[in-house]
């Protein structure tokens, strides 16, 4: 998961948190309001019925009493009203049979509010003429029906609510996306160029006109990237001064071996003592060996100063079997099948034959040399304007691990058991010459069962 992504959803978690929060907080004080609203509503109809029982009483006509308590009656959460005078007498009910009849003394409430009853919930109100409390109204509801109205009512909040909620998360989410892509989109450029730094090219800057931390950082790679420029240049400088300057003594040597061999063969009689031979063969191997490391770094420095290339037509079916011929009696030794396979004519390609040549031998040495046994197999194949050359083993395979590093310089792979061999170099070079060629190179291996290394270059 990238950055953007993970700040994106830390961001909508928030978010969605504050809007919940919001949300809850709303839904309280709404179920606080809707209990208070039902709570003045009641005790306005109380009010209400107590204005009309006063008139009633004031003018003794009580017909306006009754039509209205009927037409209250029709409510669903009263359950009865009543106007009852001070000695207790029923002025006017819901239930008309019950006028004029008395209710206990102990029942009657001269307040105005509210009171729980065991069968429901009881709204009174005073009936006053002038200071005197001439009677009192009276209305029971019914609690299971108050809770049901009140459930719908905050069933109705909770729904507005959430229909405001929903678009306002949504713009909230995208806006949350949008913010944190601007935000990142200089650390963005910032990555692309600290890996174009880390692919080697010096000389590329990071270009932030930021006054944050993102732009310190920048200015930071810029530094640390032309530190490492110069430390580059300083290494590519010691690298071809040094094998420059070991080549001269190295041939000196070598033409001293030769001649001391010569001499030694011109020995009266003709005997060589064998341990002389075997010193000889001995310094001989051991020369040769530091000539292809001191080649093999010269090759090295020559890619990383920009590889010159002597491109002339190459007939690569020519360069390959030639290449497969030159390690025919090693392979054959170790017992395995080394064969050349032409899948398609591939017409000569302008590159350097030299540089191909040690391309293709680094490939078919490190396949014969690794290959205990099986078979070693070139194939040349011409696909979408590329000669393809491929080089496929039956040897232990390489490790998923090894993979991402396998063309860098001086990696070497490590196996329990095995004593490391090689300087690491061989690959690098293989991916420089390749690419300075405008091809590329790419390797496919299980462990146990071989590895494939191809050469794409262009016809």
């Amino acid at each position: 998961m990238n950055l953007k992504l993970k700040i994106s959803l830390l961001v909508s978690c928030l978010l969605a948190g504050a809007i919940g929060t919001l949300t809850g907080i709303l839904l309280w004080n709404e179920k606080r309001a809707l209990a208070s609203a039902m709570r003045e509503d009641q005790l306005s109809q109380a009010d209400a019925l107590a204005e009309v029982c006063r008139d009633a009483v004031i003018n003794q006509q009580f017909i306006p009493l009754t039509n209205y308590l009927l037409r209250i009656k029709g409510r669903p959460e009263i359950r009865e009203a009543l106007c009852v005078s001070t000695a207790g007498e029923i002025l006017g009910h819901t239930d008309v049979q019950k006028t004029h009849s008395m209710v206990p003394s102990q029942l009657l409430s001269g307040d105005r509010g509210l009171r729980s009853l065991p069968d429901g919930l009881e709204a009174s109100a005073p009936v006053l003429v002038g200071n005197n409390r001439m009677a009192s109204a009276r209305i029971l509801y019914s609690e299971e029906a108050l809770r049901r109205r009140f459930e719908n009512s905050l069933a109705d909040a909770r729904r507005r609510i959430f229909q405001a909620s929903v678009p306002v998360l949504l713009v909230g989410f995208a806006g949350a996306f949008f913010l944190t892509a601007l935000m990142l989109r200089p650390l963005g450029s910032l990555v692309e160029g600290v890996r174009t730094i880390a692919g080697g090219k010096w000389d590329h800057r990071v270009t932030l006109r930021s006054s944050d931390e993102v732009g310190w950082l920048a200015g930071e790679f810029n530094e640390m990237a032309e530190k490492l420029g110069e430390l580059d240049r300083m290494k590519q400088d010691f690298v071809s001064s040094v094998t420059h300057d070991l080549k001269s003594p190295i041939s000196s040597v070598k033409l001293a071996i030769d001649i001391l061999q010569e001499e030694a063969e011109n020995l009266p009689g003709g005997n060589v003592p064998p341990r002389m031979v075997e010193t000889f063969l001995h310094v001989r191997e051991r020369l040769e060996r530091l000539t292809h490391l001191i080649a093999s770094l010269l090759d090295v420095a020559r890619i990383e100063s920009m590889l010159a290339l002597d491109k002339r037509p190459v007939d690569l079916e020519e360069l390959a079997a030639r290449v497969v011929r030159s390690y025919e009696l090693i392979a054959r030794q170790k017992g395995l099948a080394l064969e050349l396979a032409v899948l398609a004519k591939v017409p000569p390609i302008p590159g350097d034959e030299s540089k191909l040549e040690r391309v293709l031998s680094n490939l078919v040495g490190n396949a014969v040399k690794f290959t205990a046994k099986g078979r070693v197999e070139v194939r040349l194949d011409l696909a979408n304007g590329f000669a393809e050359l491929a080089v496929s083993d039956t040897g232990p395979g390489l490790p998923p691990e090894a993979m991402e590093k396998l063309f860098s310089k001086f990696f070497r792979i490590r196996r329990p058991g095995e004593k490391l061999e090689g300087t690491g170099l061989g690959l690098a070079i293989v991916k420089g010459f390749v690419e300075a060629h405008g091809g590329s190179v790419s390797a496919e291996s299980r462990v146990g069962e071989g590895s494939v290394f191809r050469l794409r270059i262009p016809v």
